[in-house]
């Protein structure tokens, strides 16, 4: 299968090369998606920019896709299931590939009406939203929270 791979040198020029890498396999608890949509975000820039990262770790971490394979012990997804996903940051198998890794407890099922494009967009905005609101909590709970952002995912989600 074919993977991106992004790098940035120490004067700031982004490199993509693509590999030809084996399928990777899904371990126990995780799920192997035939990747449909990328997302990209800041991160998969400003990462290969301020840290060395792995040989062999491509970026890329939200993806909407089809299931081809699970890990031991995953039971809530199947073969051929509709789903986007959360890859872990700073692993190998992220999502600029035809094939991803992600654990199945950052993997969704993705409805019919929710299209993979749609559906790619939400993985890391949601888990960035959902930390800002756990670590708000339980001081928080029943004052007003300041949205500085104008639009965007995590503003979206945060308001939900």
């Amino acid at each position: 299968m074919w993977e991106a791979r992004v790098r940035v040198s120490d004067e700031g020029d982004v490199t993509v090369s693509l590999h030809d890498v084996p399928i990777p396999k899904p371990q126990k608890g995780q799920v192997l998606i035939a990747v449909v949509v990328s997302g990209t975000n800041p991160k998969d820039w400003k990462l290969p920019a301020s840290m060395e990262i792995a040989q062999g770790t491509n970026s890329g971490d939200d993806m909407a896709g089809v299931v081809e394979a699970v890990g031991e012990g995953v039971l809530d997804f199947k073969t051929g299931d509709r789903v986007a996903a959360f890859h872990q940051i700073l692993t190998p198998h992220g999502s600029f590939a035809e094939y991803a890794l992600a654990w199945e407890k950052s993997t969704f099922h993705l409805p019919q009406d929710i299209t993979f494009e749609e559906g790619a967009t939400i993985p890391l905005a949601a888990a960035t939203a959902a930390v800002a609101l756990f670590r708000l909590r339980p001081r928080h709970i029943g004052k007003s929270l300041a949205m500085l952002e104008k639009q965007g995912n995590v503003r979206n989600i945060t308001l939900l």
